[in-house]
């Protein structure tokens, strides 16, 4: 009886670990900004690299920078794991429905209120940004190439 027991979870194992990373990546792959923060407790060192990286690239685009040329050198561990790619997406939408709401009071990068207006004032068409990037992160579950995606997401940025 333990023989076939133990060949049942052999079996059945995989397949539920399987659906489980799925379901779990598939949660977090539309996440709002209310369970992003809450994921983002929940894995805190990644996410605070990732947000210093997106607060960092924007900095970058306000003191007139090259962020095509960031991306490429700062950026090659976010594109290298998908789950890392999808959580900067992530935080980088959050980061312009802050830049569109930047005069509000509910904004989530507080502290960060002054590149909010700066990026408000130089970048335009925030909504259509905001749009496609929502279109990256659906691309990312169709096995599209990180790296490119990761180049279409800053040229949209630039708005080139």
């Amino acid at each position: 009886k333990s023989f076939i027991f133990l060949k049942v979870i052999n079996i059945f194992f995989p397949i539920i670990l399987n659906f489980l990373q799925i379901f779990f990546t598939n949660k977090f792959s539309s996440t709002t900004p209310n369970t992003l923060w809450v994921f983002a407790a929940f894995n805190n060192s990644k996410y605070i690299s990732l947000k210093d990286l997106v607060i960092e690239m924007f900095n970058e685009y306000v003191d007139g920078g090259n962020i095509l040329y960031f991306s490429e050198v700062e950026m090659n561990d976010v594109v290298s794991d998908k789950n890392n790619f999808r959580l900067f997406l992530d935080i980088l939408d959050l980061f312009l429905l802050d830049v569109i709401n930047c005069n509000s009071e509910e904004v989530n990068f507080v502290e960060h209120k002054e590149l909010l207006t700066l990026v408000n004032e130089m970048m335009p068409n925030l909504s259509s940004k905001v749009e496609k990037i929502m279109r990256y992160k659906s691309q990312i579950d169709l096995n599209a190439n990180p790296t490119l995606l990761l180049d279409s997401v800053i040229i949209n940025l630039k708005g080139e």
